[in-house]
Order: structure tokens, then C-alpha cells, then sequence
């Protein structure tokens, strides 16, 4: 008997969680990595608290909480739960689960189905989803989480997408493997491209900058802008300098120079007058109608 304990976990293996009848398609833990989180093509996501626990089997954390809270979880004989425990089971979705990640700074767990569904899972409630995205043609083999509100999906029909969640909208389209399956995701080099292996026999790497490098190029542009802006205010002073010290050493225009001016405008009108008077043309004198009436006594 003792053998067959010693058998039934494989060399090394401190834990084995046998709770789901189909394929395990994925797994991801939180930022803490305290928990993780499985998805399986049975429909079924499973909740496992990675915190070692006591030596009775249980947490300190499950302990400090009231027994009314604490919902009993039935174990699959195969299982060893180890160190670790099995914390919650979703309900049984109509649809396989077959890819995962999570969003909103760990607020939704997203979970593509066989049916062309986002799942949306909100953290704490593991009983059935809380919102659903339809759309994609076929199902939704991998997905990759870009930023909190923006992730790629890639799909049987060969589309790599690009969409947002909550509000749900479709983006646009980063690539695809001419109608085979897209099978994993994956963003390296320093986020700077985005990876993809399809049944294509191909992996296919796509430019990420779209995603990534904006933020930076805000960043350098605007520090451009701010040096460039400063040299011009530097040359903007320096002119400024120059003509006040150009303005300075000029004479400073007096009183005589205006009366200069006054008289030159003067002289001006008495020549014109002169001219006038020399011209010898006079001008004729009309009488007025008083001076036409006494004119005839």
C-alpha cells in the first residue's frame, strides 16, 4: 500500500490536480502568483490557491474566515492536492475553454471558447461568466494581452485580431496564416514584435511598434520639441540683445531735429504759395447777389 502511494506521483512532483474531465488547454497564475488559474476544453475553469498551508492541509487565510463562507470542495479521488489547495470550480459552460488571459489589472479573467466567444470571468465570482463577446468565426485558439484593454486573438480561420474589452470592439486585423489555425502568441525583442505558429508549419513574426513604441515616441518628440523650443528662445534673446545694444549706441534725436522737420514743411508751403503767386494767373473774384443789387442803385 505504502508502494503504491509512493507511485502515484511521479519523481518530484509535490502536487497533482486531477479535476477536469478534458484537455487542459491553458493556465496562467496572477500578478502575486498566488493563485492560478486553469481553463480546460471541458468547460470548466479551475481556481488553485498556490500559498502553502498549514500542517492540518489548510490556509490561514480560509482559517481567519467564517465557516459560512467557506464552500466545501469535492476532490477527484487522483487528486493530491499536496501543499497547495483546490479553492474554486466554475460552472460547466456549453462550450470548451482554450485559451486564457486575464485583464483589467486582474479584475476579468478572458477565456476564448470553441464557439468563437470571449468568456469573461470578474475575480471572486467563479460561478458562471459575467459577460460574453461573440464575433469570431471560428474558434479562438490563443490569445495575448497587449495592454489592459487591448489584446490579440488568434483564431482556426487564421486571423490574428486585435480587439478591445469592456467596451467590447473589434480593432482591426495585425496578420494571418492564410486559413490555418493559430495556435500560440507570444511578444519578445524588447516588445518590438509579436510572434505566431500555425498548423502552416510556419512562425511568423509581426512588427509590434503599433502597440508599443507610441508612448515612447511621445516621450522623445516631445523632449525634441522642448530642446528646439529652447534654442529658439536662446536665438530670440540673442536678437533682442543686438538691437537694444544697436539701439543704444545710436544718437539720441533732440527737440532741433523736429523743428528741423517743422520748418523744412514750412518752407515747403511758402515756396508752393510762391510759386503760385508767380505764375501770373489770377484767380477771378465772383460777386455775390447783395453786391449785384446795390451794384445797379
Amino acid at each position: 500500500m505504502a508502494f503504491q502511494d509512493c507511485m502515484s506521483l511521479p519523481s518530484g512532483c509535490i502536487s497533482s490536480f486531477h479535476e477536469n474531465s478534458d484537455l487542459i488547454s491553458s493556465f496562467q497564475t496572477d500578478t502575486s502568483c498566488n493563485t492560478l488559474l486553469v481553463s480546460s476544453s471541458d468547460g470548466v475553469l479551475t481556481v488553485i490557491d498556490l500559498r502553502k498551508s498549514g500542517g492540518d492541509g489548510h490556509h490561514a487565510a480560509i482559517q481567519s474566515r467564517p465557516q459560512s463562507m467557506m464552500e466545501p470542495m469535492k476532490l477527484h479521488p487522483d487528486t493530491r492536492q499536496g501543499p497547495f489547495r483546490l479553492f474554486r470550480k466554475s460552472d460547466a459552460q456549453d462550450d470548451e475553454l482554450l485559451s486564457m488571459c486575464l485583464m483589467k489589472n486582474g479584475k476579468k479573467v478572458v477565456c476564448g471558447t470553441q464557439q468563437g466567444v470571449l468568456n469573461f470571468w470578474s475575480w471572486g465570482t467563479w460561478g458562471d461568466i459575467s459577460d460574453r463577446f461573440p464575433g469570431h468565426p471560428q474558434s479562438i485558439d490563443a490569445l495575448l494581452k497587449i495592454d489592459e484593454d487591448t489584446l490579440l486573438s488568434g483564431s482556426s480561420d487564421g486571423v490574428i485580431r486585435i480587439l478591445q474589452v469592456q467596451p467590447d470592439r473589434l480593432l482591426g486585423v495585425l496578420g494571418h496564416h492564410e486559413g490555418f489555425p493559430v495556435e500560440k502568441l507570444k511578444v519578445g525583442a524588447g516588445n518590438k514584435i509579436i510572434g505566431s505558429m500555425s498548423h502552416d508549419c510556419y512562425i511568423r513574426m509581426w512588427d509590434a511598434s503599433i502597440f508599443y513604441d507610441d508612448d515612447d515616441d511621445d516621450n522623445e518628440n516631445g523632449d525634441d520639441d522642448h530642446e528646439l523650443n529652447d534654442g529658439r528662445n536662446d536665438e530670440d534673446m540673442h536678437d533682442v540683445r543686438h538691437r537694444d545694444m544697436e539701439a543704444a549706441s545710436e544718437p539720441e534725436s533732440n527737440e532741433d531735429d523736429w523743428e528741423d522737420v517743422d520748418s523744412d514743411d514750412s518752407m515747403d508751403s511758402e515756396s508752393d504759395s510762391s510759386s503760385d503767386s508767380g505764375s501770373g494767373k489770377v484767380k477771378r473774384k465772383f460777386k455775390s447777389e447783395n453786391e449785384e443789387f446795390f451794384s445797379d442803385l
